[in-house]
């Protein structure tokens, strides 16, 4: 699944200027209808803070038949470079529920990236700190 987009509001509170995350709740829900078995879901866009929040209260029971964990891996990619960034990146932030199962899912995405990125490259906060990382790194 690549993401999903995040248009901006067109009625309501914040229209024309706050995000909507209608697409990124849609996704959730056709992830806990379809997965009988957890999954690790990884947030990868510019996102507004706590989408990984709104997804993870979707992505457990009732509404899921079993648990995910949803994980924020920001990208810092200067426009232009993005290939030569991932590739050798500063830094790989990975965001993460505070709990063994969250760190778990992200030792196993940290594990993916060394297989070409240094360990001490690679960083993990919890999942708000993660997504507002990149916001202000905009």
């Amino acid at each position: 699944w690549g993401p999903p987009p995040t248009p901006l509001k067109k009625d309501g509170i914040g229209a024309g200027e706050a995000p909507d995350v209608v697409f990124w709740e849609r996704t959730a829900r056709d992830i806990a209808a379809l997965a009988t078995e957890p999954k690790v879901v990884v947030e990868r866009s510019t996102v507004p803070v706590r989408t990984a929040q709104i997804m993870a209260a979707i992505l457990k029971p009732p509404c899921a038949k079993v648990r995910h964990e949803v994980l924020s891996n920001p990208s810092f990619f200067a426009t232009g470079s993005a290939m030569v960034d991932l590739a050798s990146p500063d830094v790989t932030l990975i965001g993460c529920r505070q709990k063994p199962e969250g760190r778990a899912a992200a030792k196993l995405l940290a594990s993916v990236f060394t297989q070409w990125i240094p360990a001490h490259k690679i960083k993990t906060s919890d999942l708000w700190s993660a997504e507002l990382s990149k916001l202000t790194a905009n």
